[in-house]
């Protein structure tokens, strides 16, 4: 992964302890976030779900597997890219055609092309069926579905505050910028600052800008926004502000968790850094284990990453071992 480098350098405070919030607190605070959220479209059900899936997978419960796949995609009318990925793997892996062409439409549907298929050799056996052909026929009508279902101006306006933020990242640490390194780090933290608010009064009157709202980051929008099929921009903004003590969004951006409009990872993900250099200046959720894990407390993390869908830590770890159908995509960073 490259959209930052992630070291000890990069941040401006040292790791002064954990601040490990009380379970009640944050059940506290989630509940009357779900009230807002009709049951059928709770997205907290839909991670659950999809760990269900997956661990059904690790069981060697590939059929079973492959239904809970099916419940999640009727149920949910938003599904994110990677789940779609790994839905149509499974299904590949079984040798389902009829599924494998479902989940495919449902990638391209959110963003992905067919190439990236194409290219797996868990579908070469696919592509000599006539369903690859009608999927190469129905591509365009489906990526041209995708764009039309996301706020392209909004997509425009996270793209240029990443672009900022790279840009005065790589002012920073070029060497001749060494006497007004300090300076420039101001201007990041000022730059930064203002990003993070403006991402909050997005989130408060349209929805947090993820993956629902704006799409899926694209080569083309940057030179560092690889391929990943997910909306990393933001968090990276995010994870730069939160790399020095600041006030916290959690109990905003966990409501937007909720409509499916924040990823669970990529909310996890925001609330580490929080934890690892907030100082304990401010009051946050987790952490949740996903970065800067001390193994001496996993079991700790675990009641904060059932309470918004994570799976316990090491899950899959030794499953991972085992199984060549749990690919890249099983965890997210960005």
């Amino acid at each position: 992964m490259d959209l930052i480098m992630v070291n000890a350098n990069e941040y401006k405070y040292k790791d002064v302890g954990r601040n490990l919030r009380q379970f009640w607190l944050f059940a506290l605070l989630l509940f009357p976030a779900v009230t807002v959220v009709s049951q059928a479209q709770n997205y907290l059900h839909y991670h659950r779900m999809i760990n269900t899936a997956r661990g059904e997978v690790m069981q060697g419960s590939y059929e079973q597997a492959l239904h809970t796949y099916q419940v999640i995609f009727e149920q949910f009318d938003f599904r994110f890219a990677r789940d779609c990925i790994n839905a149509a793997e499974l299904a590949a892996y079984l040798n389902q055609d009829k599924e494998i062409e479902y989940f495919i439409i449902q990638a391209i549907r959110r963003g992905v092309s067919l190439s990236y298929f194409s290219e797996r050799n868990a579908f070469q056996v696919f592509k000599t069926k006539d369903s690859w052909s009608k999927l190469q026929q129905g591509e365009l009508v489906w990526l041209r579905a995708y764009k039309s279902s996301i706020n392209k101006e909004l997509r425009t306006e996270i793209n240029g505050m990443f672009e900022a933020d790279q840009k005065i990242r790589r002012a920073y640490y070029n060497w001749f910028n060494v006497l007004w390194k300090s300076a420039i780090g101001k201007r990041w933290e000022k730059l930064n600052r203002e990003q993070v608010e403006r991402i909050a009064q997005i989130s408060r009157t349209i929805g947090f800008p993820g993956e629902k709202l704006i799409g899926i980051d694209q080569t083309t929008f940057h030179p560092k926004a690889n391929a990943v099929f997910s909306a990393g921009m933001p968090i990276v903004i995010l994870i730069h502000h939160f790399s020095q003590p600041n006030p916290s969004y959690d109990e905003l951006f966990l409501a937007e968790l909720l409509k499916g409009n924040l990823h669970n990872q990529h909310f996890a993900t925001v609330c580490d850094f929080q934890a690892k250099y907030g100082q304990d200046r401010y009051s946050h959720m987790g952490p949740y284990g996903i970065n800067f894990r001390q193994e001496e407390k996993v079991s700790s993390y675990n009641p904060n990453r059932q309470a918004i869908g994570l799976p316990p830590i090491g899950w899959h770890k030794e499953a991972t071992n085992n199984q060549t159908i749990i690919t890249e995509f099983w965890t997210y960073f960005y």
